[in-house]
Order: C-alpha cells, then structure tokens, then sequence
C-alpha cells in the first residue's frame, strides 16, 4: 500500500507510524459502512421473509376463491357396490330413491361347429354386420331347438360388411377380420376342451346393440346349408337362425326406477335421466336405495382450514420479526418498519371486518367460525362452519368470496364484473334467442319414400351429416315420418360427435326441422344426395335457414352482446365483464358483494405486484447496498491520498 520508506537519517520507524495513523482514520469510516450494511442486509432478508409469508398466504386461498370450490356437488350413494352418481352443473341438490331390477347386458352368441384346430378353413365370402333388437326364444332343455323369432335393425346404424377370402378364411383369420373391422361386436375363440367354437360379444349392452349375421357363401354358394361360411350366420331366415349359432346371453336394457319413476337405459352408465345427474349401475337392488346431492362442504371447510393454517404459518412468523424483548433488550428484524406494519395491518383489516355488499345477518368470518386470537392467530370452529354450510350456504358463500346474487329465477350469473366493487345491476331480457329452422311447404299424406327419395345430406350450425338414408316405404300419416328423420338425423355419427342435434315435428301439414341450439350461428339446411330428390319430396328446398336470433337485452340499462342466451355487458360500461344465461324474459337485479378471501387476495396480488410499495421498499434497501460499495471504494481512494501524504510528509520531517 502506497510507499514504503524508513527514516534516513534518525532511523524513525516511518512506515509504522503511518500504518497506525492510517489505521486510526479507517476506523470510524468502516465501522459506519459495516453498520450500515448490517442494517440493510438484515432489513432485506427479513422483508424478503415477509414477502415469502405473504406468498404462502396467498397460496393458501387458491381453494377458497375458486369458482369451482363452491359450484361443484357431490354425489353419494347408500350402496355404492350397486349404484354411484356423479353430480354436475344444474344438478338438484336433494335425496332420490334409486331401484335397479336389472342392468343392461352384451349379447353373447357361439357359433355350433366345433372346429378341429385354429388354422381350419370356414370357407369363404362376405358376413355382413347389423345392430338392432332380436327376438330369440331358447328352449327349455334342447338348445339345438331354440327359436329365432325376428330382428329390428337399429335406425342410424349402416350395416358393416366384411370379406372373407383365401388370406384370412382360417378360424385366427375370421376372428381377426371381424375385431379388425368394427361391426359392434368382439369375436373371440374358446377352446370347450374338444374342440374350438368361435364366440361374438356385442362392443354395448342394450336390447338394441344385438347381432344379425349374414352370409353369402362364394364357397359352395349356398347360403342356408351347414357348411362353409354359413355355418356363421345367425338372421332369423328358417333353417339358418338359431339352428347355426347359439345365443348364449340375450341383449338387454337396463330397468330401474327413480323415485317410483319406471325407466330403462341401453348403457348402465345413465345420463339423461335427470340434468346434471350421471349415474352407473353396478348391481340390482333389493329395496331403494339413495342417492344424496349436496353441495360441497367438505371441500369447502377443508379449503377454509387450509387459509386458517396457512394464515397462521404468516402470523407466527411475523409476531418473530416483529417483537421486542426487553429482558435481552432484543427487537426483532421488522420492529419500527413502516412497510410491514403498514400492509400487516391492512390485512387484518380485511379479515376482521365485515365483507363488503353482503346484506344477511351473516356478514364477517367470526360469524361463520372463523375467529381471532389473543395472538393475533386464526382460530377455526368446524362444527360451527359445517352447521352454517348446511343451513345458510349461501350467505358462507358470500362472506368468503365475491358472489352475484339474483332478484328472480329469469337468469343465472355466469362471470361477475372486471370491477369487483360493490354494485347492483339491472338485467332487462326483451326477447331470448331462437333456433334455426325450415318449415317445408304443405305435403299430402301418404308420402311414399323409396329409391331416388330416401337419401339427404344436412347441415346443422354448419356442421354436415354423413349421408341420412330413410327407411322406404309408405308414411300413412306426417307424424311416422317425422318420427323416422328425427331418429336418422339424431344418430348421425358426424352431428353426434359434433353434439349438434335436430327435433323434427308436425306444423298443419307441414315437417319442421329445427336446430337442437339457439343464437344467430344456429342453422338448418337440407341437401339433396347424388341422384336424390328427396329434399323436395319432403316439401323443402335446399337454402340454409336464416331466422334463428341471439337474446336481445341490456346490463345495467345499456344493450349487451348476446351469444345464443348469454347476455354481457357492454365493454368500457361500469359492468364490463358481467355476463348472464337468461332462462325467461323476466330479469331483475344482480346484486355484486366482495367476499373476504377474495378481498384478501386481490390485496395481495397488488402488494405482491412489480412496483408495489415491498417491492419499492425491498429496492430501496438494495441501491443502499450499492451504495455502500461505491462509499467503500471512495474511501479506499481517499485513505491512498492520505496516506501517500503522511508518508511525504514524515521522510521530508526525517531529511532535516
């Protein structure tokens, strides 16, 4: 450091002298710079601390705030081995009794013929595939004399054809075909320990998935004898019914009852029964068994524990950081910061006050459970919440999170406004929404449908069938036949996979055909297949439907965007972001409250922000680090100045 010298002429001890001069203007300077660093270094770890406990806080509401804590209901059953439910949106909330006398069943057939190996020749030619209903009657004792009485093919399924050749007509290649072609049944070969039988299993239960089998035998050309391909046919023409193939398990509907409500269901999975509601029938019942929906207060109390828990976790760290011990005259880290006091305090505010806009008796957190300590802690009474949230759902709702309520049953509220303030607002519905429809020109009766006029293509919201073929024959009445394109239509696989859907019905002597959706993008068009005029026959022409409309209504007095029945407020208006489903032209208000966690949590999304007032703070105290740096290299270049002067100044005092 600087020049090293010793006294020329005396022998002072030049560099010592300077060492301790040095070392006694350092002192103070460092001694000031570490203090101050110390301070800042601590100050920053212990915000930085009270950052991370305000985060974990805030992670502790996600359940509370979530639409979906308090939307969602929960199903449960008396017996769940023999039936379970699931509850969705529009569920009723309540007990049913549920019966089942019987579930539904797979057909099962089996070929008679035993075949020697799995490599055996069946012959050769096409088995084409159809689903519908077989009537089959087994004899008491002799299976070779079961009857196969009749079958009704399923509307909307195409048959499936599969060919039978010399690269796949072993017993392995049959069965391959078959599973490798789709037709609505699984083939499998069992080994009966003398020899193997081929078995078909339909892929669905349901009196209506049952199989008919038919052949034509390219082999020996004979499709009625008990050779070749033949011996796998199975369609209720004479000889070749039940004579060539076993019905070993008939196909059959689910029966159960719904509060004494006989029903029936081709699926054990029901979910059309009742809106919202999907039940899975696992076994028959020997008396009524219950289903209860409730709303979802387990989920609910464990989401208002987990806050508790987590608030606590803040609470305990912060009473830390904050206190004082005057026995050890000790303070903690954040004693005397503004910052902290300051957003502690504000969110204890929240908490103990009452929330905003709620108008029941029930309006603050201590009211549903949810009390304070003489710590400043959170303490949680579950059997006072649990009690509360069977009984007044609604208003716990209200205090936790922000919620709209309605005047009437006109509509639901769907999204709450970007400005969560407390509000009420008026919803007006002048007209709901209509469907896309064409209503063909008058038709007399009988209407003969036949080749040339069985076949049309339709469109639906835009969407295009694949091509819908009618039964021929002749219509005695409009109402068979509106009943015939309501069934071709709604099993389209195309529509159906699209969950677009049409009703057809009778206006005088007239057929409509209307979209199963509402809202200006709802449409109906019918289209001709090649060759057909069946679009004509019908009494319609092939121009897509222009007379389906949105809702028409207004948010708080000023016209709204409406999709189908889905009103929202005007963008930029005071409602902005409110959207409603409107059930009826009745409207009313919406009344907007603030819940707590929800207050608590948009809070701490401000203060947690870039540029918030900890942030802010927290940088503050950073540039003050820096700033240290630079003091602490200005002084090193100030010390060097110094001491090169003291140096100077001892060896010239030594040359005299």
């Amino acid at each position: 450091m600087g020049i090293e010298a010793q006294g020329l002429g005396s022998g002072l001890d030049i560099a010592g002298l300077v060492s301790q001069l040095m070392s006694a203007e350092r002192a103070p300077h460092d001694q000031r710079l570490l203090r101050r660093e110390t301070e800042l270094t601590a100050d920053i770890s212990a915000l930085g601390i009270f950052k991370s406990d305000l985060q974990g806080l805030q992670a502790s509401l996600s359940s509370l705030t979530s639409a979906a804590t308090f939307n969602s209901l929960v199903a449960t059953s008396s017996d769940s081995n023999l039936v379970t439910a699931t509850a969705g949106v529009g569920a009723p909330i309540g007990n049913l009794d549920i019966s089942v006398t019987s579930l539904a069943k797979r057909q099962s057939l089996a070929v008679r013929h035993e075949f020697s190996t799995t490599t055996e020749s069946l012959g050769t030619g096409t088995l084409t595939f159809t689903l519908g209903s077989t009537s089959y009657t087994a004899h008491a004792t002799d299976s070779t004399q079961d009857a196969y009485d009749s079958f009704v093919a399923q509307a909307g399924k195409s048959s499936v054809s599969v060919v039978i050749d010399s690269t796949n007509n072993t017993l392995q290649g049959v069965r391959d075909a078959i599973n490798n072609a789709n037709v609505g049944a699984t083939a499998t070969i069992v080994n009966n320990g003398s020899g193997f039988q081929l078995t078909l299993t339909s892929s669905d239960p349901g009196a209506k998935n049952s199989l008919k089998i038919e052949v034509d035998d390219s082999g020996d050309g004979d499709d009625g004898d008990a050779n070749g391909l033949s011996r796998l046919a199975f369609n209720g023409d004479g000889s070749v019914g039940a004579s060539r193939v076993q019905q070993t398990i008939s196909a059959s509907d689910a029966a159960f009852s719904i509060t004494g409500l006989a029903l029936t269901s081709s699926s054990n999975e029901v979910n059309d029964a009742i809106d919202g509601l999907s039940l899975s029938l696992s076994g028959t019942t020997s008396k009524a068994e219950q289903i209860t929906i409730a709303d979802n207060s387990a989920a609910i109390s464990s989401a208002v524990k987990t806050f508790v828990d987590g608030y606590n976790t803040y609470v305990t760290s912060l009473n830390e950081m904050t206190a004082y011990n005057a026995t050890t005259d000790v303070a903690g880290a954040l004693v005397g910061d503004f910052t902290a006091a300051s957003i502690s305090r504000q969110v204890e505010e929240i908490l103990i006050n009452k929330a905003p806009g709620v108008t029941s008796e029930l309006a603050s957190l201590s009211q549903i459970g949810v009390s304070t300590t003489s710590t400043g802690a959170l303490a949680l009474d579950e059997t006072k919440l649990k009690n509360l949230l069977a009984t007044n759902f609604d208003d716990v709702r209200a205090i936790i999170s922000d919620t709209a309520s309605s005047s009437g049953n006109g509509f639901e509220v769907m999204t709450l406004p970007t400005n969560r303030s407390v509000a009420s607002y008026s919803v007006d519905i002048s007209s709901l929404a209509t469907s896309g429809s064409k209503t063909g020109s008058g038709l007399s009766t009988p209407i003969t449908i036949g080749p040339g006029t069985d076949a049309f293509i339709l469109k639906v919201d835009g969407t295009t069938s694949n091509t819908i073929t009618l039964t021929n024959g002749q219509y005695a009445d409009l109402a068979a036949l509106a009943t015939e394109l309501q069934t071709k239509i709604n099993a389209d696989a195309s529509l159906r996979t699209s969950g677009k859907s049409a009703a057809v019905s009778v206006q005088g002597s007239a057929i409509k055909i209307e979209s199963g959706s509402v809202g200006s993008a709802s449409t109906i068009e019918l289209n001709n297949a090649s060759g057909h005029t069946t679009v004509g026959t019908l009494g319609f022409d092939e121009a897509a439907s222009t007379n389906a409309t949105d809702l028409v209504g207004s948010i708080d007095g000023i016209s709204g965007t409406a999709v189908g029945n889905v009103l929202t407020a005007a963008s930029g208006s005071r409602a902005a972001g409110f959207s409603v489903t409107a059930f009826s032209t009745q409207g009313g208000n919406a009344h907007v409250s603030n819940g707590i966690a929800s207050r608590l949590d948009a809070f701490l999304t401000d203060i947690l922000g870039i540029n918030s007032s900890l942030d802010s703070r927290i940088s503050t105290l950073q540039e003050g680090t820096a700033d240290i740096v630079k003091e602490r290299a200005a002084l090193e270049a100030r010390l060097e100045t110094i001491e090169a002067r003291y140096k100077r100044q001892f060896t010239k005092l030594d040359t005299y």
